[in-house]
């Protein structure tokens, strides 16, 4: 029997960003993974439901579910689990925080892949214990979030950067010591996408090497063009192109 990678949705409880939520989960749903959320509302609904509704899924929707206090007495789980999560794990633990009471200790460590979209304190400890347990992370949506962040931080302003991400994370260096990532049409990438690249490029991870290809470096931010090395190349003779 196959298991199937866990993949962690984490983002704010409090608004749905169904722009963000809905298309990702349909697309987790067809990729053959599991989906985590907290179980609540916002963000964990959202995606949840998406995930749940596509047909012929392969993976279910898990629900980490904190513990609340209900008439002077604890309730394991409180208003949680919305009604998309099939699998729902009852914890001890408090909804927010990095500290070891919280169950966002639990959310990172049972992920493969965490996806961390817009949100308030409680996911920005969710990307702060990612970092802290080296779970590969992508920032889905607030690019801006990626400027505190160390390198290995990856970001994403589409659905399908999300989906290829992820898949990457699956694969390492199988012969040499480094992969070499390229960037074809550098320049066609818009400024929000070209300022996610930047701490990228500036610290990049050792075992990888970015090649950023383009015909017109004059459309690269000035920022990106002060962190790589110009490699130039001309046009091939008609002899060079026959041999």
């Amino acid at each position: 029997m196959n298991r199937l990678p866990i993949v962690g949705v984490m983002g704010a409880g409090a608004h749905a960003h169904e722009d963000l939520a809905v298309p990702l989960g349909r697309r987790l749903a067809r990729l053959g993974v599991h989906v985590l959320t907290g179980g609540g509302t916002g963000v964990m609904t959202s995606v949840s439901r998406a995930f749940a509704e596509v047909e012929d899924r392969a993976g279910v929707v898990i629900g980490v579910l904190p513990l609340a206090v209900e008439d002077g007495g604890p309730v394991a789980g409180g208003d949680y689990p919305n009604p998309w999560v099939e699998v729902p794990i009852r914890t001890h633990l408090g909804k927010l925080g990095a500290d070891r009471s919280s169950r966002n200790h639990v959310n990172i460590l049972t992920s493969d892949v965490v996806v961390a979209l817009p949100g308030s304190v409680g996911t920005a400890s969710e990307v702060e214990l990612s970092v802290s347990y080296g779970r590969p992370i992508i920032l889905f949506g607030d690019l801006a979030r990626a400027y505190a962040q160390p390198p290995q931080v990856a970001t994403a302003i589409t659905v399908d950067e999300v989906r290829s991400v992820i898949g990457e994370t699956r694969y390492r260096p199988f012969e040499g010591r480094r992969r070499v990532l390229v960037i074809n049409d550098a320049d066609r990438l818009v400024p929000q996408a070209q300022n996610a690249l930047l701490k990228t490029l500036e610290e990049p991870p050792a075992s990888a090497q970015f090649l950023l290809v383009t015909a017109r470096s004059d459309r690269l931010l000035a920022t990106v063009r002060s962190r790589c090395q110009r490699i130039s190349f001309g046009y091939l003779g008609t002899r060079e192109l026959a041999e």
